[in-house]
């Protein structure tokens, strides 16, 4: 914005800034297709219209973020001059020149990877003021030539279970780094061949091997007789974590009596062999996905990679750079009051870093030499409810996610599907046995938790209900 020009009034015309600015810029013999880029970065922020409650150089840093997705130079600058609402005729017209001179330079490319690697330093820089603008800019790096140079991932064999997954609608997967309001998609950082740290993208294992597990406790649920629902309770509050998260580890308390699950399979170092093993081959789910239990973990017994999209930097037959994978995605939540007072509103609006539609992700599964033909049954039952399912990732509700899933195995479900069925009443047996139902106080603590979420309005304020009677 023209009044973040330092050293200038607020009054400041055009011709003022196009004059500040010509101080500002190095010559023409010192060009370099880097310096010409943060030269028009500089030019845009200055021209920048859209106002934020961050500082201004936070604000800059998270849309040089957004707009670094875009797969070129130009296709950037432009983005940025949107996300900014860039007055372009305050745009000071030599910087552009100089820019537009090297958005073919070999260099290009690089100056690009490097711009989305430093989006902080570059906002930090372009607000500086001119003389500290000018000295910083002379110590930039001289940077590769082509993303290549900082090398590839090496690549990684075949899976005994090779998975491909393509996106049908944008896929968003969290990262813990955010960007303004904008939530950037999950990185994985990496030392390549050449021996260089690069973060590329990835769809982490554990939240597949999750989402499967999650799949098959409602399958479980279902084969045992009940219907699926988080508002009745079937499950104890233990065996409902141990089917859906995994369990937890426990301390073991010395002054309390020992549950039946801790009896059947032993605590603190006392560990009952012939119970663990009872308890792996009742439940081919737990065995094979591996849990905690009491204060003991079982190990499971397959192991699921990180989903990779297919690039140029993961080194697995893609033809793109990993940064041109993306898109940003925006949403508001609109609130439907319009007669709130000035500065009241309170609708919220939010941008999802996210791989675009039509991106190929490519990830496999190992499984382990002890596990049985049922567990492996188990497995692929897991990975065709994946299958049907067709929903990765956040969002999901709202479209996003849509995937298709494919992968190679000769391997059926059979035989896991054979077992619940034939063995339904022992596995409810064992269950009562270890207290995996859920207890009378439990049910009924669920029930007024769902009698509470379902209340009306009516039925909190009987007066309105009393007035719609009488209407009636």
């Amino acid at each position: 914005m023209i009044d973040q020009v330092n050293n200038l009034p607020d009054e400041a015309t055009v011709e003022d800034i196009e004059q500040f600015l010509s101080t500002s810029v190095l010559p023409e013999t010192q060009q370099t297709a880097l310096r010409c880029t943060i030269d028009m970065i500089r030019a845009v922020s200055f021209a920048a219209t859209t106002k934020s409650k961050r500082g201004f150089t936070d604000f800059l840093a998270s849309q040089i973020v957004q707009a670094g997705t875009c797969p070129t130079l130009l296709d950037f600058i432009q983005k940025l001059c949107n996300l900014l609402q860039a007055d372009l005729s305050a745009v000071y017209r030599t910087a552009t020149v100089n820019f537009m001179k090297r958005i073919n330079d070999n260099n290009a490319p690089a100056v690009l990877g490097w711009v989305r690697e430093n989006s902080n330093i570059i906002a930090m820089l372009v607000t500086l003021k001119k003389d500290e603008y000018l000295d910083s800019i002379d110590s930039l790096p001289v940077i590769p030539v082509s993303v290549r140079d900082k090398g590839i991932a090496i690549p990684v064999p075949r899976c005994e279970i090779n998975i491909e997954i393509q996106c049908l609608s944008p896929l968003c997967h969290g990262s813990d780094e955010k960007a303004g309001n904008a939530t950037l998609y999950r990185r994985e950082a990496i030392q390549t061949d050449k021996g260089c740290i690069i973060s590329l993208p990835i769809y982490s294992a554990n939240a597949l091997k999750n989402q499967m597990r999650d799949l098959l406790a409602d399958h479980f649920t279902e084969a045992m007789g009940f219907k699926v629902s988080r508002n009745t309770a079937v499950w104890s509050t233990w065996f409902f974590h141990l089917l859906y998260a995994g369990g937890a580890l426990v301390k073991s308390d010395s002054t309390k009596k020992k549950t039946r699950v801790e009896t059947e399979l032993g605590i603190d170092g006392n560990f009952r062999p012939e119970g663990i093993t009872k308890f792996r081959n009742i439940f081919p789910f737990f065995s094979m996905w591996g849990c905690s239990l009491t204060n003991r973990m079982l190990e499971s017994r397959f192991t699921m990679y990180s989903a990779r999209p297919q690039c140029v930097e993961w080194n697995n037959s893609g033809t793109v750079p990993a940064a041109e994978l993306f898109e940003w995605t925006f949403l508001t939540r609109h609130e439907d009051q319009e007669d709130y007072a000035d500065g009241a509103h309170s609708g919220m609006i939010a941008k999802t870093e996210c791989l675009r539609v039509g991106t190929k992700l490519i990830t496999g599964i190992n499984i382990s030499d002890y596990a049985t033909d049922i567990e492996k049954a188990c497995l692929i039952k897991g990975l065709q409810l994946l299958k049907t399912d067709g929903a990765l990732g956040g969002k999901t509700k709202g479209g996003f996610g849509r995937v298709q899933i494919n992968y190679d195995t000769e391997l059926t479900s059979f035989e896991y599907d054979k077992y619940l069925t034939d063995n339904k009443d022992t596995i409810l047996q064992y269950l009562n046995n270890i207290d995996a139902f859920a207890s009378q106080d439990e049910k009924e603590a669920a029930a007024k938790k769902t009698a509470k979420k379902n209340k009306t309005v009516i039925a909190d304020n009987p007066s309105l209900f009393n007035e719609s009677e009488q209407e009636g």
